[in-house]
Order: structure tokens, then sequence, then C-alpha cells
């Protein structure tokens, strides 16, 4: 067989999409598009919210470790320890900025321990601090987390 018959069987047999062929292709899959984009985007959104509630959940624990360490120095109140003197010390710990911890309730242990040694438990709080490029607020009340405020930071110059 010759180049020209070759060549002329290759026109011939036309293989391929037609046009209406590719536009129904498209047409699925801007549906399936539209249908998965806002579920993911939801997916995200609760992604953000644990890492909020962990974020202050952190904050809570490097406080209650501060108060812990206040009250075995012998501070009588380490209350007041935690949510002015060493909000620093507590950032550093749970790794935020920009952090202030109003609205703190810290419940005396009912009973000392052997040693004569009582502890103090956060159950109560409202912290607010920047993480992962966020300002966060979040509020601890009866062992639940309550996010109240996630906006984007804005960069300060």
């Amino acid at each position: 067989m010759s180049i020209f018959a070759k060549a002329k069987k290759a026109r011939e047999n036309k293989k391929g999409f037609t046009l209406v062929e590719l536009i129904v292709v498209l047409v699925i899959l801007a549906i399936l598009a539209a249908a998965l984009v806002p579920a993911l985007l939801g997916w995200i959104d609760n992604a953000r919210q644990k890492q909020f509630v962990l974020a202050a959940r952190n904050v809570v624990m490097a406080a209650q470790a501060v108060a812990d360490e206040a009250y075995a120095a012998g501070n009588t109140n380490p209350q007041q320890y935690v949510c002015t003197d060493n909000l620093e010390k507590v950032e550093k710990i749970a790794d935020v900025t920009g952090l202030s911890i109003t609205n703190t309730n810290l419940g005396a242990a009912a009973t000392p321990d052997a040693g004569g040694h009582g502890y103090y438990t956060i159950t109560q709080a409202t912290v607010a601090f920047t993480s992962e490029g966020y300002n966060v607020e979040a509020t601890l009340q009866n062992g639940a987390w309550t996010i109240t405020k996630a906006d984007k930071a804005t960069a300060s110059t």
C-alpha cells in the first residue's frame, strides 16, 4: 500500500470527539464542581474552627500551668498572676501572640492532697489572641468552647 493510499484511508476514518460531546463533558464537570466546592469550603471552615478551639485550649492549658507554678511558689492569688502579670509567659507556652485573658474563674480544689497542697482549675475563661493569621476570641464555659470571633488579622504598619 502506497503512502497516498494510507493518507486517503486516514482521511476517511476520522476518529475523535464531536463538539457536542466535548460540551456535554464540560457541562457535567461544571455541575460536579458546583456541587463539590461548597462542601469543600464547609470542611475547610470546620477545620479552621477546630484549629481555633485547639489554640484556645492550649492557651488555657498554658495559663493553668502558670497558675499551678504560681500556687506552688506560694502566690496567694494565682488568678491575678495569670491574667495580668504573666501573659507573655502564657503566650510563649501556647505559641500565640496578642493574648488577653478575661472572665477567668479559677476554682480551688475541694480538699488538699496528702502533702497539704491544693490546686486550681480554670473552669471558665474568655481568651483573645492571634494565631495562624487570625484574631480569635473564644470562651470556655461549662466545659465547652465557643468561638465568638475569628477574623483574618490585618497587618499593621
